[in-house]
This record gives structure tokens, C-alpha cells and sequence, in this order.
């Protein structure tokens, strides 16, 4: 006897409603994180990353690719400086977790 199979019915969203959908979700979690002004701030710096980063992927040439990169770098040192405000050994924690990922990212000879 076959088994019968019911299709999954999954929710096909685009790229835009995803991204609307985790801005909602992480911008309730991160008022949770900051006072008003901070968590405004943070918002702030975090949209400019995401325009720069878009900027980027535009970047007609070498020179306007480095500067878009060079913003977005920019921000999010300034959002990790906001961040390191209230939760003291926020940067070292960022650097150590970004060199565990480069870590995991090399091959092992």
C-alpha cells in the first residue's frame, strides 16, 4: 500500500516582505535591549548600513564600491560604539565572535 504524500503548503514571501517582517521582529527585541533614544539611534545607524550596503551593490566601479563599503564599515562601528555604551565589552565581544567565524570560514591543512 503507498503512503499518501499531502503537499506542504508553505508561504512564499519576497525578499521585500522578509525584510519587512525581521525589521518588525527586531525592532521589538531591540526596544527590549535600549532606552528610546539608543534603540533610535541604533535604528538610525542600522538603516544607513543597509542603504550603503545597497549602494554597493549598484557601484558602478572600484572606487564607489570602497566608499559605499567604507559607510557601511563606518556605521556599524558607530552602532557598536552605542552598543558597547550600555553593555560594556560589547566590541570585544563582536571582534572575538568575527574571529571565530573567520576561523570556522579557513581551511584546516
Amino acid at each position: 500500500m503507498a503512503a499518501v504524500i499531502e503537499p506542504l503548503h508553505v508561504q512564499c514571501t519576497s525578499a521585500p516582505e522578509r525584510i519587512k517582517s525581521a525589521d518588525r521582529l527586531q525592532d521589538r527585541t531591540m526596544q527590549k535591549l535600549f532606552d528610546e533614544e539608543t534603540h533610535s539611534a541604533l535604528q538610525q545607524l542600522m538603516d544607513e548600513t543597509i542603504e550603503a550596503l545597497q549602494l554597493a551593490k549598484a557601484s558602478p566601479d572600484v572606487d564607489d564600491l570602497g566608499a559605499t563599503f567604507a559607510v557601511a564599515l563606518l556605521k556599524l562601528g558607530l552602532a557598536t560604539s552605542f552598543a558597547e555604551q550600555k553593555y560594556p565589552g560589547f566590541a570585544k565581544d563582536v571582534e572575538d565572535k568575527r574571529q571565530r567565524v573567520l576561523a570556522a570560514l579557513m581551511p584546516r591543512h
